[in-house]
Formats: C-alpha cells, structure tokens, sequence
C-alpha cells in the first residue's frame, strides 16, 4: 500500500513544531480573558473544542474521500 513510510521522529518532530505555533493562539486568549467574559478557562475550553472537532472532521474527510485505512501496517498485497 505504502512504498515509503515516514520516519517516525520527524513525523514527531512537525506534530510539536505545529503545536508550539499554534499554542499560543490559543493560551494567550485565555491568559488575557481570565477576569473578563466569565473567566479564561471557559473560553479557553471552548477554543480548544472548536480546534478538535475541526481536526476531527478534516481527519474524517480526508480518510473517507481518499479511502485511507485506519491501521497504517495493514497491508492489501
């Protein structure tokens, strides 16, 4: 199915890249609401269940349009 697989460490490596960029998108709205509009942690839950179902629907999409299986090492040869 796959000729080539991705080094695991590197795969590791873009995952914590993208989540030092993102991070602060996220915990800066929550530093700076945490007195107003009902406290931070509200919020901050809040943005950070918009971003996982965002995920989680983007990974749903893409699996079901390009038919991708939910076990890397499964193979159809």
């Amino acid at each position: 199915m796959f000729s080539q697989q991705c080094l695991g460490q590197s795969w590791y490596l873009g995952c914590e890249m993208q989540l030092f960029w993102c991070s602060p998108f996220l915990l800066l709205p929550m530093w700076h609401l945490r007195h107003r509009l009902g406290g931070g942690l509200k919020w901050g839950l809040c943005a950070c269940a918009v971003v996982l179902a965002g995920a989680w629907v983007t990974i749903a999409t893409l699996s079901a349009r390009r038919e991708w299986t939910s076990n890397l090492f499964l193979d159809d040869a």
